[in-house]
């Protein structure tokens, strides 16, 4: 078990995170402020869910990783 490798993964998973967190606060606020039809709300809500997902994806990534690292 190497400690860098888990605070590197652990960083880049933070990093990812926030990422789409902003991502998905700036969603909100466009459909918020600016007068937009259906049709793009649809689709900032579809992109809610694969920014979810990918979160999802990532912190998954994670735990798999560390418990290679702790365990196998």
């Amino acid at each position: 078990m190497n400690i860098f490798l888990i605070i590197i993964d652990l960083l880049e998973l933070i990093g990812g995170v926030m990422i789409a967190f902003m991502v998905i606060k700036v969603h909100d606020r466009i459909v918020e402020e600016y007068r937009i039809d259906r049709k793009v709300v649809k689709v900032v809500k579809r992109e809610h869910l694969v920014t979810f997902t990918g979160i999802g994806c990532l912190t998954l990534s994670f735990i798999l990783r560390m418990i290679y690292y702790l365990f196998l």
